[in-house]
């Protein structure tokens, strides 16, 4: 009977924490944030994770954005590759293919292209490995990268 009962009071709602079975009770159905006996902080008015200082609404387009990867998943994908020594991921932003993890401790330079280690190179902007590839070999990296961010024409 008490389980029907919070079910169905405005005043109460249950955590939505991962097999969480306490309920929380406000006196104000304003949104606020709740921090449960569990130790998860959520939203009262809408039930997500705590999102303040945002709305529920733009809480909830942007959870809606996120599911299944979304912007912030695909931007990784599309302008970062990871290091090869530590796996941190780094976003190229200069026009050099010279890369210098800064991840504390690594310190690994490579290749951005071919992502080889920098010493084995001789330019700058030019990679010694990569243009030694074949035509046919370049036209398949060029579909398995570009493929996987939605461009579908090939200058070879």
């Amino acid at each position: 009977m008490a389980i029907a009962y919070a079910d169905n009071s405005k005043s109460l709602r249950w955590c939505p924490g991962l097999d969480c079975e306490y309920a929380a009770e406000v006196a104000s159905l304003a949104a606020r944030a709740i921090e449960c006996q569990c130790g998860w902080m959520y939203c009262f008015k809408c039930g997500l994770e705590d999102h303040r200082p945002c709305d529920c609404d733009i809480a909830r387009e942007w959870t809606k954005k996120d599911e299944g990867g979304g912007a912030n998943a695909k931007w990784l994908l599309v302008n970062t590759k990871d290091c090869p020594k530590c796996r941190h991921p780094i976003e190229k932003n200069q026009g050099c293919n010279f890369m210098k993890c800064r991840h504390p401790g690594c310190e690994f330079e490579f290749c951005w292209l071919c992502l080889a280690d920098w010493k084995t190179h001789n330019d700058h902007f030019k990679c010694n490995k990569y243009d030694n590839l074949s035509k046919v070999r370049r036209f398949f990296l060029y579909i398995v990268v570009n493929v996987s961010i939605g461009r579908k024409k090939f200058i070879g």
